[in-house]
């Protein structure tokens, strides 16, 4: 309501008399102003658009382009948070200084554990004792990854 300088009370001017282009330029501009004036981060712009979503929902007939307008949230900051998260593995001085770093033997496995192998950090908790096989020959476990595909 502030972003489009109308008044707090009356939700009503959001709808009456208008268009549904009007409506979704509307949202697309104010997706950009959360993003780019207020800086405000890729969750919490889609919550304002889940919000946005479900008023539209219940107080319009208008059927708006909802995956459209969802690309002007831009990028999800998850996938730019890192380098790990842009794929680059760990240098052998930085797994170093985890180890290091790490109070317990529990930690220090699981840091080896996912840098060997490139397991990712939710495969941890799925883990049990039956993911490990004894190989009596070479004295080693074999552990077997389990993933689910959405």
């Amino acid at each position: 309501m502030d972003f489009l300088r109308l008044k707090q009370e009356d939700y009503s001017e959001l709808i009456t008399n208008k268009d549904k282009k009007w409506i979704e330029n509307n949202i697309k501009n104010f997706l950009v102003y959360l993003r780019n004036e207020r800086k405000i981060s890729f969750k919490s712009a889609s919550h304002y658009l889940d919000a946005i979503k479900k008023f539209y929902y219940v107080n319009s007939d208008h059927d708006f382009k909802w995956k459209l307008i969802k690309m002007y949230l831009g990028d999800d900051d998850e996938e730019n948070d890192s380098d790990q998260q842009e794929g680059r593995p760990y240098t052998r001085s930085e797994i170093q200084t985890m180890l290091k770093t790490a109070n317990d033997i529990r930690s220090k496995i699981i840091i080896l554990l996912m840098s060997s192998s490139g397991m990712r950090h939710g495969a941890i908790p799925l883990l049990k004792l039956k993911n490990l096989v004894k190989n009596e020959k070479y004295n080693l476990y074999q552990i077997t990854v389990l993933f689910q595909i959405y």
